[in-house]
């Protein structure tokens, strides 16, 4: 199928081989979300065990979490 289903309206042109994409956007976004979390998990890593001395079982499965999470 080579073809669109139906015409594009006047004034428009279809483009099939090379579409906008926000693929750019998109991927920025979630690289610097990543980073934000990366941050806030280790500052929060960073006060639970060294300044409170608290470090619990389940920051250490916050850890893992965050580790899935990153590599999927």
């Amino acid at each position: 199928m080579d073809t669109p289903a139906v015409q594009p309206p006047d004034g428009l042109h279809s483009n099939f081989d090379n579409p906008p994409s926000m693929h750019e956007l998109v991927l920025g976004f979630t690289i610097a979300c990543a980073c934000i979390t990366v941050a806030c998990i280790g500052i929060r890593t960073y006060t639970k065990a060294v300044i409170l001395r608290a470090f619990k079982h389940e920051d250490c499965k916050r850890q893992i979490c965050c580790v899935r999470m990153l590599t999927q």
